[in-house]
């Protein structure tokens, strides 16, 4: 059986959110969570590891 590579949780946490986060909503999403304080290389690295699944 496949299963999908897991991440500890606060990356998974990220990487769902890119995967699970409509396109029209997606910018103004990010933005929130980038000015409550999320690390923007976090980000990166969940849209990253988002795509390699």
């Amino acid at each position: 059986m496949v299963r999908l590579v897991e991440f500890d949780a606060a990356t998974e946490q990220l990487v769902r959110f890119v995967e699970d986060t409509p396109r029209n909503e997606i910018i103004d999403k990010t933005v929130t969570l980038l000015g409550n304080g999320t690390d923007p290389k976090a980000l990166i690295t969940a849209a990253a590891l988002a795509v390699s699944r």
